[in-house]
Order: C-alpha cells, then sequence, then structure tokens
C-alpha cells in the first residue's frame, strides 16, 4: 500500500502551461468557467482520479475537470511518482 503523509513530498505537480508556474487555485475558481463550482475560498488542491484525470478540488467536495493536456501538465515525483508498468 501506497501510503502518504503531510509531511511527505508532493506524490506530483501541476504547472499551468500558460504561466509555466503552479497555478493560483483561487484565481482560477473566481475566473475560469470550468471552474464555476469551486469555492474559491476554501480551495484543496489538485488530485488524480482512479482513471488518471486530473480534478480541481475545494475543501466544500465540489470539484471540477480542468482542460488537460492542454492547460495543465502533471510532472510526477520521480522517486514517489506511479511505477512504470514493466514488460
Amino acid at each position: 500500500m501506497n501510503e502518504h503523509s503531510p509531511d511527505s513530498p508532493p506524490l506530483f505537480r501541476v504547472i499551468d502551461k500558460t504561466t509555466g508556474k503552479e497555478p493560483d487555485l483561487e484565481k482560477i475558481a473566481l475566473e475560469e468557467g470550468w471552474a464555476h463550482c469551486l469555492v474559491y475560498c476554501d480551495m484543496e488542491g489538485f488530485a488524480i482520479c482512479e482513471d488518471g484525470l486530473l480534478v480541481l478540488l475545494d475543501e466544500c467536495g465540489n470539484m471540477a475537470y480542468p482542460p488537460i493536456p492542454e492547460r495543465f501538465q502533471v510532472i510526477w515525483n520521480p522517486t514517489l511518482g506511479p511505477e512504470e508498468e514493466k514488460p
């Protein structure tokens, strides 16, 4: 089982391809139509669903699916990210 504590390095980072930096989640929730259902002042962060889709979450239980791969890039921590399948 892959356990991850809050003190551990992140499993992955998300980069906004338009800025080359980590995205401003509050700004996304306030200004972007695809994230209109999120509570801007209570953002949780990005998660990866079991099917591999990227999702943006707030702390109220709302979620939105961002435009990917056009907009965001997921960068896995090479020591903690998903293992590649072996032949």
